[in-house]
């Protein structure tokens, strides 16, 4: 067997692995995301209610990972190129007042 069709053979083994695992939690993802806008437990004008309403306008590309064996799991190249590698979030970033975290508030 060539080196190519071992690349390719490999490529769709993890894709096929990909899809096993992560394709029935993004589905899952997916109903949930859709059932907050329907059933209006989620503002749609809301942060929330338009970070949703982004992921949905989205969900092809986002799990572009499940169907292209190629496809990148995360976008560090990209975030290497743009010079931002460096920048990570710090425990300041998710100050609500008083010295509480997000976390610590239980969100």
């Amino acid at each position: 067997m060539e080196s190519a069709d071992i690349g390719r053979a490999q490529s769709q083994a993890g894709r096929n692995q990909r899809a096993a695992r992560s394709g029935p939690v993004m589905e899952e993802l997916h109903v949930w995301l859709t059932a907050q806008l329907q059933e209006k437990k989620a503002e749609p004008n809301s942060g929330l209610g338009q970070a949703i309403s982004y992921l949905l306008n989205h969900w092809r590309e986002l799990t572009l990972f499940l169907r292209q064996p190629r496809a990148p799991l995360d976008n560090n190249v990209c975030t290497a190129a743009s010079g931002s590698a460096n920048i990570m979030p710090t425990a300041g970033l998710c100050r609500v007042g008083a010295g509480a975290s997000l976390f610590a508030e239980g969100l």
